[in-house]
């Protein structure tokens, strides 16, 4: 999903370079179905069948994953990170790294883990609503939280 999102933002960026004949020809599952579905086809596969080796060094693909990768610059507005500990889709360690690093970078950060079972759709409600809550309070002017020296 990232290589087709990254080749249609960025017409540069030849998936051809990254891609194997297979994972190629496999490109356009991306587009059918929701992100569950795309997932669950690409399950059984090996990422060695559908990527080159060494693909972390071509160009343009190795600027746009450093540019792309987010939390490397502060803010002036806070952020909330919301996610479920039993996450089944994006593990929840790596909304960690994300805030461990905007935290270094000295962004304003509140990360909510959700430890009640819920896999990544089951979160959403409560994600839902934490979110909605924490806009409403910056509205209305309230100082954000920040997890950052709670690790």
């Amino acid at each position: 999903m990232i290589i087709a999102g990254f080749a249609e933002a960025y017409p540069e960026a030849d998936p051809s370079l990254v891609l194997t004949p297979a994972g190629e020809e496999e490109l356009p599952q991306v587009d059918r179905g929701c992100v569950r579905d795309v997932i669950r086809h690409f399950a059984d596969t090996p990422n060695a069948e559908l990527l080159k080796p060494g693909l972390a060094d071509v160009q343009p693909w190795a600027d746009l994953e450093v540019a792309n990768d987010p939390g490397r610059a502060a803010t002036d507005t806070p952020i909330l990170i919301v996610h479920s500990a039993a996450d089944d889709v994006v593990p929840a360690t790596l909304s960690q790294v994300l805030a461990q690093r905007m935290c270094a970078e000295g962004q304003v950060v509140e990360r909510r883990v959700y430890d009640k079972g819920q896999g990544h759709v089951e979160a959403v409600p409560d994600a839902v609503s934490d979110a909605f809550e924490w806009l409403q309070q910056r509205a209305a002017g309230d100082e954000p939280v920040s997890t950052c020296a709670a690790g």
